[in-house]
Parts: structure tokens; C-alpha cells; sequence
């Protein structure tokens, strides 16, 4: 096939159209698409950008299990296409998806891409976004062989001009960390574009308004929403750190299965709440968008720098910290021209008319447990239960697993616990409830399974039998001890 402005456009074209009739037809993969759809909530975009960098993601990088192949293999095996398109779209496989720099394009044409993460260059031929981008511009996009050319996969996605030395910064410095990941890392593509790719609604509720309605939809009653927020407003008026309030409150809020979205829901509209109280007292000495993002670049190195583990305590793991920051701060960096952040704060401030000249933040080694004080009473209810139940006190077992699942109604091991109390009661039809529920949790929970079994093949004399003899086995004795029928 010759290659030339509209070959690749109308192959790519045909790709994307057979994918989403694959998608919209088969509905476990629906269910699957779905489900991870919380993860990109974190994304400030517009609705659309979003569910194409969510929808790209899922055809090329989302694997069910470890090791499992793509999407990509079940959708080319599934027929309909010529032994080329097969060819064609098999090669998807290879696409990259990162950060690059505009090196040089030819207007319609043709983009010079340098891959920031792997430090390779690709001729990309590309009809659309070489005619918007600029030269030096950074730049978030997946890019994929087409025979022997490369071409641009789904949206691009810019990121201001302004910013493109931090972003290098950030990426050749090695100093960007996945969230919740232990060690050394790259650039988490999805923070940048969280940072950088913020839409700004003009609905967006107010910061103590945005903290009050999170806190409100993950469980938190209202009285200690304010005390919270009366006691951090208190910390900003002196000065103090903000940390150790944010990390008492988090220990509070229930955790469950989609906790994740809500601990940083709620920390982000924390940290924007107390933001907002230091720029109405200041409001000259707001942070522009370049100290805020090389601030979160240097607190991501200082995370890879310093282990607290190997300091004798947290005072001296936090002088450490400190220590290393002024280094970061004042030393000149070849990725922003020689200069050093703090010359790029200053001189941002300059044209914002921030004043301040002092470059500071606070750093703190304060531990963030989310919901570990619920989880804590989670598991002593859990424990009484299983007290009870092996005492053979059902109604007992009952009261503590119910006072369990209104924490952690995500839990299957309570479920099938509670299934267990009920069938002592000879209640079938709460037990039937609670084994379906654990399997719906999860559908590979092999006891719960064995008893739903025996529960749906048992008379009501087996099962006031079996009750009267109490004939139950204990499991996996230890935090989530379960029972069985023997």
C-alpha cells in the first residue's frame, strides 16, 4: 500500500470505528471499562478529552490480570478483517504512549517528536495537530507504527509552552513518583495532565464548599467537617503546619473499595482550602503555575531521596529533607537552561507581581493512614462476631457483623460470615442475600461458594440439623477468620 496524506487517516479511521461497535457489543468488557473509570475522575479535563485518554488507555494498556494480553489480540482474532489490516492493526501493539517535545514539524505535515522517557526521536506524520502545536512544546500524545511510518493515535495533548522547562525538569531530573508507589519511578503521565490540564468550570464550587461536599459524600457527618475545618482555619491564621490535621482527619473517613478517589478528593480540597485562606490574607503572593508545579517536582525527588527508615528519628529525617531542598532550590539545572528553580520562582513571581522573595514549604513525615481509625473499630465489631459465632450466639454474631458491614460493606469475608449466623438462625433468606453478596464482591471466593451450595441442596430439617450440632470449621484463622459448614 503507498503511503501518502489520507492511506493511514482512513485505516485508522476504520480501526477506531470496528473498536468502539466491539466495545458497545460485548458487555463484559462494558462492565470492565467501567469499573476503572474511577481512576480518571482524579483528571481535571472536559468530559470529552477525558473519556478519550480513558478510552485510548483501555484499548492499548488496560490488562485484566497481570501478564494478560490487551484488548487489542480478542478484537483483531475476532474476523472481519483482511490478512493486511490484521498486519496493520497487530503492530498497534508496539504504540508508546508519553511525554514528548515538539522538535520541529512541518505544518500539516510532519512533527519531530522527542520522547522524553526513553530519549528517542520519531518522524511522525500527522495531518491535524502539526498544525497547532509549537516548536519546544511538550506534549502528552501515543504514537504507533503504521508500516514504516510512525502517526499519532487518538487526541494530542498540550501542555502550556511556558511549562515545557519544568516538565523536563521533572522527567530528565528522574524526580516524578507514581502515587502510592514505594521507590524510584518515571513521570506519572495522568498527575501531569491533573496539574497542567486543569479545566477550569466555572461551576466549581468554592474551596470550603468542594472540602464540605466530599467529606460529606464519603461518610463524614457534619460536625466534624467543621471542627476540622475550624481547626485547620485556626493553624493557617498562626502559621503552623497543615499535615498533622490532614492526617488525623483522613484516619477518620471510611474506607472501602473506591477509598482512593476519596482520601484524594478530600486531601486536594483540603490543601486548596488552605491554599485559598493564605491568598485572601496574601493575595499578592499567590503561587503561579510554574512554583506550584517545580514544588511538586522537588517534594517528589525529596520522596526517592530520603528513607525516614534510615534516620535514628523523624527529627532527623526531616532536617535531611530540609537540607536537600535549599540544595534542589539553589542548584542550576541543565533542563531550564542552567538556572535554578528558584531563579524560575522569582522570576514568575516578577511578572504576577508576588512580591515575596523567601522560597519556602513545609515538609513533614506525618504518616497518612486513610480511615484507620474506622478500619480499627472495623476489625474489633469483625472479631466480637467471630466471638460469638464460634460461642454459638448467632443473634449476637448478627448484631456485630451488621455494626461491621456498615463500615465496610465491601467486605466479602463479613458477608459470608453473617450467611454462616443466619443459616444457625435458620433464616434462609438472609443467608441466600449474604452469599450472593460475598460471590458479587468476589466471584472466586471458593467457600462462599461451597455454601451456597450446601445452603441451596439442604432441606430445612438439614439445615435445623446441622444447626443444632452446630457443625461448622473454622478457616484462615487470624484478621479475616471465616467459617464453613462441615
Amino acid at each position: 500500500m503507498s503511503i501518502n496524506d489520507f492511506d493511514y487517516e482512513l485505516s485508522v479511521r476504520k480501526f477506531y470505528t470496528e473498536m468502539r461497535k466491539y466495545l458497545v457489543s460485548n458487555a463484559s468488557l462494558r462492565k470492565e471499562y467501567e469499573a476503572e473509570e474511577d481512576w480518571f475522575e482524579f483528571i481535571n479535563m472536559d468530559d470529552e478529552s477525558r473519556f478519550s485518554l480513558m478510552t485510548e488507555w483501555f484499548i492499548f494498556d488496560y490488562r485484566k490480570t497481570a501478564g494478560s494480553p490487551t484488548i487489542l489480540d480478542p478484537f483483531i482474532k475476532r474476523g472481519g478483517f483482511s490478512q493486511e489490516e490484521k498486519a496493520l492493526f497487530g503492530a498497534f501493539r508496539d504504540q508508546i504512549f508519553s511525554i514528548f517535545e515538539v522538535k520541529a514539524l512541518r505544518l500539516g505535515k510532519q512533527l519531530l517528536l522527542y520522547d522524553l522517557l526513553a530519549e528517542k526521536e520519531y518522524q511522525v506524520f500527522d495531518s491535524l495537530a502539526s498544525r497547532s502545536l509549537q516548536k519546544g512544546q511538550c506534549i502528552f500524545v501515543r504514537v504507533m507504527p503504521f508500516e514504516s511510518i510512525f502517526i499519532l493515535a487518538g487526541r494530542c495533548y498540550p501542555l502550556p509552552l511556558i511549562t515545557a522547562p519544568a516538565v523536563r525538569l521533572a522527567i530528565l531530573n528522574g524526580s516524578w513518583a507514581f502515587r502510592d508507589h514505594k521507590g524510584a519511578t518515571r513521570l506519572n503521565l495522568l498527575d501531569i495532565s491533573r496539574i497542567l490540564c486543569e479545566a477550569q468550570k466555572p461551576e466549581k464550587l468554592p474551596p470550603e464548599e468542594a472540602f464540605r461536599l466530599f467529606c460529606r459524600e464519603a461518610g463524614v457527618v457534619s460536625e466534624e467537617i467543621e471542627q476540622v475545618i475550624h481547626q485547620a482555619k485556626e493553624q493557617s491564621r498562626i502559621k503552623g503546619p497543615s499535615t498533622d490535621i490532614l492526617t488525623q482527619f483522613v484516619r477518620k473517613i471510611p474506607a472501602g473499595p473506591k477509598s482512593r478517589k476519596k482520601f484524594m478528593e478530600i486531601s486536594d480540597a483540603f490543601m486548596a482550602m488552605w491554599e485559598s485562606w493564605h491568598d485572601e490574607a496574601r493575595p499578592d503572593a499567590r503561587k503561579g503555575p510554574i512554583e506550584f508545579f517545580l514544588i511538586r517536582v522537588c517534594m517528589a525527588h525529596l520522596h526517592q531521596e530520603v528513607d525516614p527508615d534510615d534516620y535514628p528519628d523523624k527529627a532527623a529525617a526531616e532536617k535531611e529533607l530540609n537540607r536537600l531542598k535549599k540544595k534542589w532550590l539553589l542548584e542550576p539545572k541543565p533542563e531550564i537552561g542552567w538556572k535554578t528553580p528558584a531563579e524560575m520562582i522569582l522570576e514568575e513571581r516578577g511578572k504576577t507581581g508576588n512580591p515575596e522573595k523567601e522560597i519556602d514549604f513545609t515538609i513533614s513525615l506525618s504518616k497518612i493512614e486513610p480511615g484507620a481509625d474506622v478500619e480499627k473499630q472495623a476489625e474489633v465489631l469483625f472479631r466480637q462476631g467471630n466471638v460469638h459465632l464460634k460461642a454459638n450466639e448467632p443473634q449476637n454474631a448478627v448484631n456485630a457483623y451488621r455494626k461491621c458491614l456498615e463500615i465496610q460493606p465491601w467486605n466479602p469475608v463479613v458477608w459470608m460470615d453473617l450467611g454462616i449466623a443466619y443459616i444457625l438462625m435458620l433464616d434462609v433468606k438472609n443467608a441466600l442475600t449474604c452469599y450472593e453478596k460475598a460471590l458479587e464482591l468476589k466471584p472466586d471466593y471458593d467457600l462462599a461458594k461451597q455454601n451456597l451450595q450446601i445452603l441451596k441442596n439442604a432441606s430445612m430439617g438439614d439445615l435445623k440439623k446441622m444447626a443444632d450440632e452446630f457443625r461448622i470449621v473454622s478457616h484462615n484463622k487470624g484478621k479475616y477468620e471465616t467459617f464453613e459448614w462441615e
